[in-house]
C-alpha cells in the first residue's frame, strides 16, 4: 500500500506543478482520484477493519505518536 501512496503524492505534486490543465492533465486528475477512491474503500473496510480487532489500546496510543512522525498531506497531520 505504502508505494500506492506514494505514487498517488507524487501524482498529485506533478499535477499541481502543471500550469497547463489539457485533456491530458485532466485525465490524470481523474485517475488519480479513482485510485485515492480506490485506497479510502480499503483502508475503511478491509485495513481498519483488521486493526480495531487486532491492535491494543496501547498499540493505538503509539500509532498516534507515531503518526507525528510523517510529513503533513492536504495540510493535516
Amino acid at each position: 500500500m505504502w508505494g500506492v501512496y506514494d505514487e498517488i503524492r507524487m501524482t498529485l505534486s506533478e499535477l499541481g506543478k502543471d500550469d497547463n490543465h489539457n485533456t491530458e492533465w485532466h485525465k490524470k486528475l481523474t485517475d488519480i482520484a479513482t485510485r485515492m477512491e480506490e485506497m479510502i474503500y480499503k483502508e475503511v473496510n478491509i485495513l481498519f477493519p483488521i486493526c480495531v480487532e487486532h491492535f491494543t489500546d496501547t498499540e493505538w496510543q503509539q500509532i498516534y505518536r507515531d503518526s507525528k512522525d510523517y510529513s503533513e498531506c492536504f495540510g493535516k497531520n
